[in-house]
């Protein structure tokens, strides 16, 4: 019995370890996300939405719960939240990291704080998401 007792504990503490690095995960995009609400004078933010395939497979479903679903990390008009442009793919492992940010082809695995801020700051100067961001805060001006 003491194995499973052990056992126990060591999903008890990795569930713990877990909510931290997913906690820690929505921080860094929450500072995100505010920080291109401060550089565009309140205009746009940055969340994620979630895009479900109806026509999945239910059982596969059932044994995975990300069956059918995509994430994407997208660009929105906090007045209007439903105009939005995606900037990349988002998956997140049930453990919180790795987080894996997909752009144009390109898959970048974060396997920390430090690597998810790089990649986010990677994404954040490069011309795509320039454009969005012009894109939607010229038409949040308009």
């Amino acid at each position: 019995m003491k194995e499973f007792e052990d056992a126990f504990q060591f999903g008890m503490n990795a569930a713990r370890a877990a909510e931290f690095k997913r906690r820690e995960i929505s921080g860094v995009l929450r500072e995100f996300s505010d920080s291109l609400t401060l550089s565009t004078n309140g205009a746009l933010g940055v969340d994620l939405r979630t895009e479900i395939n109806r026509k999945s497979n239910a059982l596969m479903a059932l044994l995975d719960p990300t069956e059918g679903r995509k994430q994407w990390l997208a660009v929105s008009i906090k007045e209007e939240p439903s105009k939005y442009e995606t900037v990349a793919e988002w998956r997140q492992s049930a453990e919180g990291y790795p987080c894996t940010v997909i752009t144009a082809g390109e898959e970048v695995a974060c396997y920390d704080k430090v690597s998810l801020q790089a990649e986010l700051a990677r994404i954040a100067a490069s011309p795509q998401m320039g454009a969005v961001i012009m894109r939607l805060w010229g038409s949040s001006e308009a």
